[in-house]
């Protein structure tokens, strides 16, 4: 990714890994507080602890496939119309059907692959506390079938199934999951 000498507002919140998440967040949010509130209408309440890590796993979810299925560029015109009252010009692919199916992991390790390792780190932590008595190999499989389903459906949506996400995206739950169950562990011991 190119970075300019003196980076600007724009150009932050446009075409960085942090701009393109911030242009999702507030519907993530959106969706985690109609969680929160739909949470609370139902005869049986869950406990207010709970209800946030639901709420939050719900917002997760939906940052994650607006910023992985959404097609490339549809966030960006978006804000670039409410922000500035015109077409961003971005392009909007559709059925690219690419795939990249051999696994170059450890060749060039730049900062795509680092935040496709990061991508599933938040599943891993807010799954288990999200869901009633999740296990470490439930928590992983769920985040492999969520990855499995990501990944497969990318293509129709001007994107490209990459084997190489599917092996990032899984060692960082695999990783995180490992912490989280291990501290776990560690603390009913105690």
């Amino acid at each position: 990714m190119y970075m300019p000498e003196h980076m600007t507002a724009q150009y932050f919140f446009f075409d960085t890994y942090p701009g393109k998440f911030l242009q999702v967040l507030p519907v993530a949010l959106l969706v985690g507080v109609i969680c929160w509130v739909l949470q609370g209408r139902t005869g049986r309440a869950a406990p207010r602890g709970k209800r946030v890590w639901r709420a939050l796993f719900a917002c997760y979810l939906t940052g994650l496939l607006s910023l992985t299925v959404v097609p490339t560029g549809v966030w960006g015109n978006l804000w670039y119309w409410i922000l500035y009252g015109r077409p961003g010009g971005a392009a909007v692919e559709w059925f690219t059907f690419t795939y990249n199916l051999s696994p170059s992991l450890f060749s060039h390790f730049d900062g795509e692959k680092a935040m496709n390792l990061l991508l599933f780190v938040p599943f891993a932590l807010f799954h288990p506390l999200a869901c009633r008595s999740m296990s470490w190999g439930r928590t992983v499989g769920a985040g492999a079938l969520t990855i499995l389903g990501v990944e497969l459906i990318q293509p129709v949506f001007g994107r490209a199934f990459d084997v190489n996400d599917i092996l990032l995206n899984l060692l960082g739950i695999v990783m995180t999951a490992c912490l989280f169950f291990g501290c776990r562990a560690a603390g009913k011991r105690e």
